[in-house]
């Protein structure tokens, strides 16, 4: 799993240079974004730390440099964040439904047996 580790570690470098203005300013001038943004279309959960750790990483970024936020609609992340939530919710959703209905079963085997 070593390009994970590499990943880890460099969006935790992304995140220690993204609080000090000269490396956001470096950041910005490298084009951070649209290197970021395709991480919010992973969905292996093996990466879910390091998507997660990039969007803390997008959301100080944009707090830092005010014209990020724009340049963030524009190459479609507010879509993209959107997209995300969404899968994750409709993720949520059916994972309970199923544990949901597994206890109904259980719960309906249980008391057939007691009969």
């Amino acid at each position: 799993d070593a390009p994970v580790t590499l990943a880890e570690a460099l969006v935790a470098l992304l995140g220690t240079l993204v609080i000090s203005h000269g490396g956001c300013q470096t950041l910005r001038d490298v084009s951070l974004l649209p290197v970021l943004l395709p991480l919010l279309r992973n969905r292996n959960p093996r990466h879910l730390h390091i998507v997660s750790h990039a969007v803390h990483v997008l959301e100080i970024f944009m707090d830092y440099a005010s014209a990020a936020a724009a340049a963030f609609r524009e190459l479609g992340g507010l879509d993209l964040v959107v997209d995300r939530l969404s899968q994750e919710t409709r993720d949520a959703l059916d994972e309970f439904e199923l544990t949901h209905k597994e206890r109904e079963t259980e719960e309906k085997e249980k008391g057939s047996v007691h009969l």
